[in-house]
Protein backbone atom coordinates (compact mmCIF):
# COMPACT_ATOMS: atom_id res chain seq x y z
CA UNK A 1 0.00 0.00 0.00
CA UNK A 2 1.52 3.20 -0.83
CA UNK A 3 1.85 5.83 1.80
CA UNK A 4 -0.10 8.89 2.14
CA UNK A 5 2.64 11.95 2.89
CA UNK A 6 3.68 13.44 6.08
CA UNK A 7 5.36 16.99 5.72
CA UNK A 8 8.49 17.14 7.70
CA UNK A 9 10.66 20.24 8.05
CA UNK A 10 14.01 19.92 6.85
CA UNK A 11 16.07 23.03 6.01
CA UNK A 12 19.15 22.64 4.33
CA UNK A 13 22.19 25.26 5.56
CA UNK A 14 24.93 24.31 2.60
CA UNK A 15 26.27 27.61 1.74
CA UNK A 16 26.36 26.59 -2.43
CA UNK A 17 22.65 26.16 -2.22
CA UNK A 18 20.30 28.96 -3.86
CA UNK A 19 18.98 31.57 -1.33
CA UNK A 20 15.48 30.46 -1.51
CA UNK A 21 16.15 26.79 -1.35
CA UNK A 22 17.55 27.59 2.57
CA UNK A 23 13.76 27.59 3.69
CA UNK A 24 12.51 24.72 1.37
CA UNK A 25 10.80 22.08 3.50
CA UNK A 26 10.67 17.80 2.01
CA UNK A 27 7.67 15.82 1.74
CA UNK A 28 8.90 12.06 3.45
CA UNK A 29 8.32 9.82 0.73
CA UNK A 30 9.71 7.30 -0.88
CA UNK A 31 10.03 7.40 -4.80
CA UNK A 32 6.54 6.09 -6.01
CA UNK A 33 4.63 7.15 -3.07
CA UNK A 34 1.22 9.25 -3.30
CA UNK A 35 1.69 13.05 -3.09
CA UNK A 36 -1.75 14.57 -2.28
CA UNK A 37 -3.11 18.20 -2.07
CA UNK A 38 -2.39 19.66 1.35
CA UNK A 39 -5.24 22.37 1.08
CA UNK A 40 -8.12 23.35 -1.01
CA UNK A 41 -7.21 25.55 -3.77
CA UNK A 42 -6.41 26.45 -8.14
CA UNK A 43 -3.87 25.28 -9.65
CA UNK A 44 -2.10 28.15 -11.22
CA UNK A 45 1.42 26.61 -12.97
CA UNK A 46 2.64 23.16 -13.57
CA UNK A 47 5.97 23.22 -14.48
CA UNK A 48 8.99 25.05 -13.30
CA UNK A 49 9.00 28.03 -15.36
CA UNK A 50 9.90 31.51 -14.09
CA UNK A 51 10.26 29.59 -10.34
CA UNK A 52 13.35 29.94 -8.44
CA UNK A 53 16.34 27.28 -9.67
CA UNK A 54 15.68 24.74 -6.76
CA UNK A 55 11.99 23.58 -8.41
CA UNK A 56 12.66 21.02 -11.11
CA UNK A 57 10.07 21.10 -14.57
CA UNK A 58 7.80 18.39 -11.83
CA UNK A 59 6.41 20.90 -10.20
CA UNK A 60 2.88 22.04 -9.39
CA UNK A 61 1.86 25.77 -7.65
CA UNK A 62 -1.52 25.73 -5.79
CA UNK A 63 -2.64 28.89 -5.03
CA UNK A 64 -5.52 28.83 -1.53
CA UNK A 65 -6.44 31.11 0.69
CA UNK A 66 -5.88 31.30 4.73
CA UNK A 67 -8.17 33.04 7.70
CA UNK A 68 -6.39 34.58 10.12
CA UNK A 69 -7.73 37.22 12.55
CA UNK A 70 -5.27 40.27 13.86
CA UNK A 71 -6.23 43.56 15.64
CA UNK A 72 -9.49 42.63 16.03
CA UNK A 73 -9.93 41.68 12.01
CA UNK A 74 -10.33 38.79 9.92
CA UNK A 75 -7.87 38.60 7.05
CA UNK A 76 -8.38 36.53 4.01
CA UNK A 77 -4.70 36.16 2.54
CA UNK A 78 -3.91 33.89 -0.58
CA UNK A 79 -0.53 32.04 -0.77
CA UNK A 80 0.83 29.70 -2.65
CA UNK A 81 2.21 26.57 -2.09
CA UNK A 82 5.24 25.15 -4.38
CA UNK A 83 5.68 20.65 -4.54
CA UNK A 84 8.53 19.85 -6.68
CA UNK A 85 9.30 16.38 -6.97
CA UNK A 86 6.38 15.20 -7.99
CA UNK A 87 4.87 12.77 -11.18
CA UNK A 88 1.49 13.67 -12.31
CA UNK A 89 -1.49 12.09 -12.05
CA UNK A 90 -3.62 11.68 -15.17
CA UNK A 91 -6.51 14.45 -13.79
CA UNK A 92 -3.54 16.72 -12.92
CA UNK A 93 -1.70 16.48 -16.78
CA UNK A 94 -5.24 17.09 -18.23
CA UNK A 95 -5.88 20.06 -15.47
CA UNK A 96 -5.88 23.86 -16.86
CA UNK A 97 -4.81 26.67 -15.06
CA UNK A 98 -7.07 27.62 -12.53
CA UNK A 99 -8.65 24.31 -11.95
CA UNK A 100 -9.80 23.80 -8.33
CA UNK A 101 -8.31 20.98 -6.40
CA UNK A 102 -9.65 19.61 -3.13
CA UNK A 103 -7.71 18.88 0.16
CA UNK A 104 -6.36 15.39 -0.21
CA UNK A 105 -6.81 15.19 -4.10
CA UNK A 106 -3.98 13.13 -5.33
CA UNK A 107 -1.24 15.29 -7.28
CA UNK A 108 0.54 12.23 -8.14
CA UNK A 109 3.56 10.13 -7.05
CA UNK A 110 6.81 11.18 -6.07
CA UNK A 111 9.87 11.58 -8.84
CA UNK A 112 12.36 11.84 -6.21
CA UNK A 113 12.43 11.29 -2.51
CA UNK A 114 12.00 13.25 -0.86
CA UNK A 115 9.94 15.95 -2.67
CA UNK A 116 10.15 19.42 -2.13
CA UNK A 117 7.77 22.15 -0.75
CA UNK A 118 7.46 25.83 -0.27
CA UNK A 119 5.01 28.43 0.90
CA UNK A 120 5.49 31.79 -0.48
CA UNK A 121 3.41 34.94 -0.51
CA UNK A 122 3.80 38.48 -2.18
CA UNK A 123 3.63 40.20 1.46
CA UNK A 124 5.55 40.05 4.83
CA UNK A 125 2.56 38.19 5.79
CA UNK A 126 2.33 38.64 9.50
CA UNK A 127 0.45 35.33 9.84
CA UNK A 128 3.30 33.70 7.91
CA UNK A 129 5.76 35.45 10.19
CA UNK A 130 4.58 34.08 13.59
CA UNK A 131 4.72 30.80 12.67
CA UNK A 132 8.32 30.51 10.87
CA UNK A 133 11.12 28.86 12.13
CA UNK A 134 13.35 30.45 9.34
CA UNK A 135 13.78 34.07 8.24
CA UNK A 136 12.00 34.27 4.49
CA UNK A 137 13.67 34.81 1.48
CA UNK A 138 12.86 36.94 -1.59
CA UNK A 139 13.00 37.15 -5.06
CA UNK A 140 11.44 37.81 -8.13
CA UNK A 141 8.26 39.71 -5.91
CA UNK A 142 7.44 36.70 -3.64
CA UNK A 143 8.52 35.97 0.01
CA UNK A 144 9.50 32.26 0.76
CA UNK A 145 8.33 31.26 4.17
CA UNK A 146 9.31 27.74 4.38
CA UNK A 147 6.08 25.23 5.73
CA UNK A 148 5.58 25.69 9.61
CA UNK A 149 1.95 26.98 8.53
CA UNK A 150 1.42 22.66 7.96
CA UNK A 151 2.94 21.52 10.80
CA UNK A 152 1.46 20.45 13.46
CA UNK A 153 4.15 21.63 16.11
CA UNK A 154 3.97 25.11 14.87
CA UNK A 155 1.87 27.23 16.83
CA UNK A 156 -0.77 29.02 14.84
CA UNK A 157 -2.01 31.87 17.59
CA UNK A 158 -3.82 34.17 15.20
CA UNK A 159 -5.69 31.45 13.69
CA UNK A 160 -8.20 31.46 16.75
CA UNK A 161 -10.94 33.94 16.48
CA UNK A 162 -10.50 36.26 19.46
CA UNK A 163 -13.31 35.93 21.60
CA UNK A 164 -14.39 38.48 23.78
CA UNK A 165 -17.59 37.27 25.41
CA UNK A 166 -20.52 34.64 24.96
CA UNK A 167 -21.87 37.35 22.06
CA UNK A 168 -18.59 36.44 20.12
CA UNK A 169 -20.18 34.99 16.41
CA UNK A 170 -19.09 31.56 15.01
CA UNK A 171 -19.40 32.16 11.31
CA UNK A 172 -20.87 28.17 10.87
CA UNK A 173 -21.06 27.18 7.34
CA UNK A 174 -25.23 27.15 7.43
CA UNK A 175 -25.75 30.25 9.48
CA UNK A 176 -23.98 32.69 11.63
CA UNK A 177 -24.63 32.09 15.64
CA UNK A 178 -22.80 33.22 18.69
CA UNK A 179 -21.35 31.10 21.50
CA UNK A 180 -23.99 32.05 23.86
CA UNK A 181 -27.15 31.40 21.82
CA UNK A 182 -25.66 27.97 20.64
CA UNK A 183 -26.00 27.09 24.06
CA UNK A 184 -29.58 28.25 24.92
CA UNK A 185 -30.84 26.81 21.87
CA UNK A 186 -29.05 23.62 23.02
CA UNK A 187 -30.18 23.89 26.09
CA UNK A 188 -33.70 24.40 24.60
CA UNK A 189 -33.84 20.86 23.61
CA UNK A 190 -32.30 19.27 26.45
CA UNK A 191 -34.68 15.69 27.54
CA UNK A 192 -34.37 15.17 31.52
CA UNK A 193 -33.00 11.99 32.84
CA UNK A 194 -31.48 11.18 29.47
CA UNK A 195 -28.30 9.78 30.52
CA UNK A 196 -25.96 12.30 28.55
CA UNK A 197 -27.02 15.26 26.55
CA UNK A 198 -24.99 15.51 23.58
CA UNK A 199 -25.11 18.09 20.89
CA UNK A 200 -22.55 18.24 18.16
CA UNK A 201 -22.07 20.96 15.51
CA UNK A 202 -18.91 22.07 13.15
CA UNK A 203 -16.02 22.39 15.13
CA UNK A 204 -14.85 26.14 15.98
CA UNK A 205 -11.52 27.44 17.35
CA UNK A 206 -10.93 30.73 19.54
CA UNK A 207 -9.11 32.19 21.82
CA UNK A 208 -10.75 33.56 24.81
CA UNK A 209 -8.60 35.78 27.56
CA UNK A 210 -9.65 34.67 30.99
CA UNK A 211 -8.48 33.83 34.71
CA UNK A 212 -7.89 30.95 36.52
CA UNK A 213 -9.02 30.02 39.52
CA UNK A 214 -7.07 27.11 39.98
CA UNK A 215 -4.73 24.73 37.87
CA UNK A 216 -6.83 21.58 36.08
CA UNK A 217 -6.68 18.35 38.10
CA UNK A 218 -7.49 14.67 36.75
CA UNK A 219 -9.77 13.82 35.14
CA UNK A 220 -13.14 12.37 36.94
CA UNK A 221 -16.07 10.81 35.07
CA UNK A 222 -19.67 11.08 36.71
CA UNK A 223 -20.46 7.93 34.55
CA UNK A 224 -19.28 5.00 32.53
CA UNK A 225 -20.86 6.44 29.38
CA UNK A 226 -19.22 10.18 30.45
CA UNK A 227 -15.64 8.26 30.71
CA UNK A 228 -16.39 6.37 27.34
CA UNK A 229 -16.92 10.09 25.35
CA UNK A 230 -13.80 11.50 27.76
CA UNK A 231 -11.80 9.02 26.34
CA UNK A 232 -12.72 8.89 22.41
CA UNK A 233 -12.86 12.03 22.39
CA UNK A 234 -9.86 13.82 24.33
CA UNK A 235 -7.30 10.66 24.45
CA UNK A 236 -4.88 12.46 25.59
CA UNK A 237 -6.12 14.47 28.14
CA UNK A 238 -5.58 13.14 31.58
CA UNK A 239 -6.51 16.89 33.03
CA UNK A 240 -9.77 19.23 33.07
CA UNK A 241 -11.02 22.54 34.57
CA UNK A 242 -14.40 23.65 34.20
CA UNK A 243 -14.65 27.01 34.17
CA UNK A 244 -17.49 30.05 33.09
CA UNK A 245 -16.62 32.11 30.12
CA UNK A 246 -18.90 35.34 30.60
CA UNK A 247 -21.65 32.93 32.14
CA UNK A 248 -21.06 29.93 29.70
CA UNK A 249 -19.83 26.88 31.19
CA UNK A 250 -17.40 25.38 29.44
CA UNK A 251 -14.73 21.97 30.72
CA UNK A 252 -11.27 22.25 29.84
CA UNK A 253 -9.36 19.35 28.74
CA UNK A 254 -5.37 19.88 28.85
CA UNK A 255 -2.94 17.83 27.10
CA UNK A 256 -0.69 15.56 29.13
CA UNK A 257 2.06 17.46 31.10
CA UNK A 258 -0.30 21.18 30.82
CA UNK A 259 -0.25 21.07 34.28
CA UNK A 260 2.79 21.06 35.10
CA UNK A 261 3.50 24.04 31.79
CA UNK A 262 0.74 25.84 33.89
CA UNK A 263 2.24 25.29 37.05
CA UNK A 264 5.43 26.99 35.69
CA UNK A 265 4.51 29.52 33.76
CA UNK A 266 1.08 30.85 35.61
CA UNK A 267 -0.25 31.93 38.44
CA UNK A 268 -3.63 31.78 39.35
CA UNK A 269 -5.67 34.76 39.43
CA UNK A 270 -3.40 36.62 36.52
CA UNK A 271 -4.77 36.97 32.90
CA UNK A 272 -4.30 34.15 30.42
CA UNK A 273 -5.30 33.55 26.91
CA UNK A 274 -6.45 30.01 26.01
CA UNK A 275 -6.72 28.46 22.35
CA UNK A 276 -9.35 26.26 22.20
CA UNK A 277 -10.93 23.81 19.90
CA UNK A 278 -14.92 22.28 20.59
CA UNK A 279 -17.18 20.90 18.51
CA UNK A 280 -19.70 19.34 20.92
CA UNK A 281 -21.72 20.21 24.23
CA UNK A 282 -22.30 18.10 26.72
CA UNK A 283 -25.38 18.04 29.53
CA UNK A 284 -25.02 21.60 29.57
CA UNK A 285 -21.04 22.26 28.44
CA UNK A 286 -18.38 23.14 25.79
CA UNK A 287 -16.37 20.48 26.13
CA UNK A 288 -13.19 21.74 24.68
CA UNK A 289 -9.78 20.84 23.74
CA UNK A 290 -6.84 23.35 25.29
CA UNK A 291 -4.53 23.56 21.79
CA UNK A 292 -2.01 26.01 23.51
CA UNK A 293 -1.97 28.88 25.96
CA UNK A 294 0.24 31.91 26.40
CA UNK A 295 0.14 34.89 29.16
CA UNK A 296 0.43 37.42 26.38
CA UNK A 297 -2.29 38.38 23.45
CA UNK A 298 -2.18 36.63 20.52
CA UNK A 299 -1.87 40.19 18.62
CA UNK A 300 1.12 40.82 21.15
CA UNK A 301 3.21 37.48 20.17
CA UNK A 302 2.61 38.08 16.17
CA UNK A 303 4.21 41.76 16.98
CA UNK A 304 6.81 40.79 18.68
CA UNK A 305 7.60 38.34 16.41
CA UNK A 306 7.24 39.99 13.02
CA UNK A 307 9.60 42.92 14.51
CA UNK A 308 12.23 39.77 15.00
CA UNK A 309 12.33 38.61 11.87
CA UNK A 310 11.84 41.38 9.94
CA UNK A 311 14.95 43.21 11.41
CA UNK A 312 16.69 39.16 10.65
CA UNK A 313 15.85 39.75 7.27
CA UNK A 314 16.89 43.06 6.89
CA UNK A 315 19.70 42.73 8.60
CA UNK A 316 20.74 39.22 6.24
CA UNK A 317 19.92 41.74 3.07
CA UNK A 318 21.95 44.44 3.62
CA UNK A 319 25.04 42.30 3.93
CA UNK A 320 24.17 41.12 0.23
Amino acid sequence: MRKIFVILLCIFSFSLLFAVDKTNGTINVKTGDEIKSPVYGKIVQKGNKGLPKCFDKNTIVIEYENVYWYEKQEHRTNYQVIISGVKFSKEIKAASVNSEIKYGDLIGTAAVSPAMINIRSKDFDIFLTEVTNVCPEFEDGWYYFGIDSFLNTSPKFLSFLPADSKDTVIDFPDYPESIGQLMENVRKSYKENSGLNISSFTGFQICIKTRLSEYPSAVTSKSVTETIYQKKLFPNCPFVLSIKFDGVPMRLYFQNGFDQYLKDEYKPGKIIYLYLYTNVIINGEYWCYVRDFSLKSPDEIAAQKMEKVKADFDSKNQEK
